[in-house]
């Protein structure tokens, strides 16, 4: 097999491949074999039509087949001789199959370019220690998450339940959805608009007032978009919050089973590092990807870079949409046409795409050493009880391995791109952090 590489252009590689004659008529004679197994012709018994009368009828067919089971079988081969990787499946043209087998493959590749210096990004990477504190605080979360509420005779407080009558008026009018009866609501939780809940504060039942709000100028109904606003409050109930103690069973409500306390806060805190690691792992890309679609905004990416980049993002709506039950791919390609948002966040990601090809390049950057995929493997499989048997199938499955290895490789990527632009260190607590990934997550 002779492979020789030639470049049109900067974004297009083609290559040229011969082989053998041989290696086409084994493949042909092959083709003629399997054909002959399943074609019926009247006048024949199966299987024992003359090859000349399969030719015949099924020529062209047995022809491709043959052309593309060649390439099929040598298409990985081809690519490591020629060094190239094309983006997206090439296109094929035959040029000979008498004389020699002779082809051709051409397609968009991601081209070499001369960077501008990536080391001056301006990047601040993410950390965060996870502390006994923050331990804490998830726990009473789920404590919170459990809690039954006792009807009391006490003054309102943050997280007491609260059941009102309210009148709203706007400009002196009432306004539609400003009215309620034994209306329950958990006070202090972001459930009404601002400054509503400080003027509930401390008022017990029986009371009957009034306060005076702002309706938000980003508030879901356009008539009250920034109106100032009063509310006729009555309250009818006020039930405190009671958490439940953490103890043997709380803890085996949440799958410990022998009720532990402290292989319960073991297992919690060891979730939180998983979250911990990959919130930042997450959060940290998404800098660096940001930072290098501005840096190289005007860069020219090859359309198949910004095809795929739009495929992308549509498997993206469909894994978003499914989770909530809908499976409608029209649907989902209503949104995208013509969308200029879905437009620009693709040509970022090829950007990206084609800055961080060149970046391995130049950097010769290679592929993580096995302790460090294994060492990955482990920590994925540590959510699962048997995770011995997660960790045995993964690397018994070389497609799952191979995935778990290009995420190393890209998080040592932008560990490394962090590196070389000797980025700042921003370090938050835990619970930022976690807001900050639910906002990236929208």
């Amino acid at each position: 097999m002779q492979v020789s590489v030639e470049s049109p252009s900067a974004m297009k590689k083609s290559i040229k491949v011969v082989f053998p004659k041989e290696v086409f008529d084994v493949e042909y004679q092959k083709q003629i074999k399997e054909t002959k197994k399943v074609a019926r012709v009247d006048g024949f018994r199966k299987g024992h039509v003359p090859d000349s009368k399969i030719v015949q009828l099924y020529g062209s067919r047995i022809l491709n087949d043959a052309i593309n089971e060649v390439i099929s079988n040598n298409y990985d081969k081809i690519m490591d001789e020629a060094k190239v990787d094309f983006i997206n499946r090439p296109s094929l043209q035959v040029i000979d199959v008498k004389e020699k087998f002779e082809i051709a493959l051409e397609g968009e590749v991601i081209p070499e370019i001369e960077l501008k210096d990536y080391t001056g990004l301006q990047l601040k990477k993410l950390d965060c220690e996870l502390t006994d504190a923050d331990l804490e605080t998830l726990i009473n979360n789920l404590r919170k998450q459990r809690a039954t509420f006792v009807e009391e005779d006490k003054v309102i407080e943050a997280s007491d339940k609260i059941s009102i009558n309210f009148l709203g008026r706007c400009d002196g009018v009432e306004f539609e959805g400003g009215k309620a009866e034994n209306y329950e609501y958990l006070v202090a939780a972001n459930q009404m608009i601002p400054g509503f809940d400080d003027q509930i504060l401390g008022h017990k039942v029986g009371d009957s007032f009034t306060i005076k709000v702002k309706f938000p100028d980003e508030y879901h109904a356009e008539n009250l978009k920034g109106k100032d606003a009063e509310f006729d409050i009555v309250v009818n109930k006020v039930y405190a919050t009671k958490l439940p103690e953490l103890n043997e069973e709380f803890c085996k409500a949440f799958g410990v089973e022998n009720g532990n306390v402290d292989e319960f806060k073991k297992a919690i805190k060891s979730n939180m590092e998983r979250e911990r690691v990959n919130f930042l792992r997450a959060l940290n890309r998404e800098r660096v990807y940001d930072a290098i679609s501005k840096e190289y905004a005007d860069l020219e990416c090859p359309n198949a870079a910004v095809e795929e980049a739009k495929n992308f993002i549509k498997n993206q709506f469909k894994r978003r949409f499914a989770s909530m039950g809908i499976k409608d791919d029209k649907f989902i390609d209503s949104l995208m046409m013509d969308n200029e948002h879905t437009d620009e966040r693709a040509k970022n990601l090829a950007i990206v795409r084609v800055v961080l090809e060149n970046i391995i390049r130049i950097e010769n950057l290679q592929d993580p050493v096995d302790d460090q995929v294994n060492a990955e493997i482990d920590s994925y499989a540590s959510a699962y009880e048997k995770s011995e048997e997660v960790v045995a199938q993964i690397k018994k499955d070389q497609k799952q391995y191979r995935a778990f290895k290009q995420a190393v490789f890209d998080f040592n990527l932008v560990d490394k791109i962090f590196e070389l632009a000797k980025a700042e260190v921003e370090k938050v607590d835990f619970n930022t952090l976690t807001e900050m990934s639910q906002k990236q997550a929208l």
